[in-house]
């Protein structure tokens, strides 16, 4: 079974991937005419370091956890909203997002974990029509197990109440099975017959820790990514992803770090980066 890690090394996970660390200059990512639109990251904080972060993975799209839009966002990269969790104004901040200009917003993060949003599904089908109300594309809660009793149960009493969701997002951490994967992403979307953002996924060794090092060599780690962001690129009912970067010194999930501590890019992100 999938292991976690806490919420508290969730966002310290996030910050330092986002461009915590010392600052430094950004080595220059492999260039390509055009990245690819469907390309996106996860930024725990909102400044220069992690603008840089973000030119430097060529990415299209970025989100934060928040609805907020970051002060400095750099031009031609989208934000996309989050309601994380199940707070007050919900529908006030919805109607925001839709006079800022904004199209879609994301559901809920991880409602199926005690040390994120922990949601029930019934509070989940009480908020919901609060982000209906705006009218912007709406993505369904982000689930770390989208095909599990959690997301079942809401995405059957959203149906039964003919309540609007748009597309699914799921999170995915386990081994480097690219074929695991992409079975598991299309199992997700026959399961609801919706489109699919993966907005975390990486590679996970759950068992590592103190004696116990991480089973994962870097080398496998890419040659995962490749062949699974070739398979995401391919599908059609794949929309967006966007890879999740730990330290690389995180027992269980360094190995699919993007960022070395200089904030210059791993041979991990070099691979993000050229696609």
């Amino acid at each position: 079974m999938q292991k976690l890690v806490t919420r508290r090394q969730f966002f310290e996970i996030a910050a330092v991937a986002a461009g915590t660390a010392a600052a430094a200059s950004v080595s220059a990512s492999p260039t390509k005419s055009a990245p690819s639109a469907k390309k996106g990251f996860g930024c725990g904080t909102a400044d220069a370091k992690a603008w840089d972060l973000l030119r430097s993975l060529r990415v299209q799209w970025f989100y934060n956890w928040n609805s907020a839009i970051p002060e400095g966002k750099p031009d031609g990269i989208q934000f996309m909203p989050m309601i994380w969790g199940g707070g007050k104004g919900i529908e006030q901040t919805c109607r925001k997002l839709k006079e800022q200009g904004h199209k879609t917003v994301m559901g809920f993060n991880e409602p199926d974990q005690h040390d994120q949003s922990n949601i029930t599904v019934d509070k989940a089908i009480e908020l919901w029509p609060q982000l209906m109300e705006s009218g912007l594309r709406l993505g369904s809660p982000g689930c770390v197990h989208p095909d599990r009793e959690w997301m079942k149960e809401f995405m059957a009493k959203a149906k039964a109440r003919k309540y609007r969701v748009d597309f699914v997002t799921m999170h995915w951490y386990w081994e480097p099975d690219p074929n695991g994967f992409l079975s598991k992403v299309e199992s997700v979307h026959k399961l609801f017959g919706l489109p699919i953002w993966i907005t975390e996924f990486a590679v996970a060794d759950w068992n590592a820790g103190p004696g116990k090092p991480n089973r994962f060599a870097p080398q496998r780690v890419e040659q995962f990514m490749e062949k699974a962001l070739a398979g995401l690129e391919k599908t059609g009912y794949v929309e967006r992803y966007s890879w999740f970067s730990a330290k690389e010194d995180n027992a269980q999930l360094g190995t699919s770090a993007l960022f070395h501590k200089d904030n210059s890019l791993t041979t991990l992100g070099k691979v993000y980066a050229s696609l």
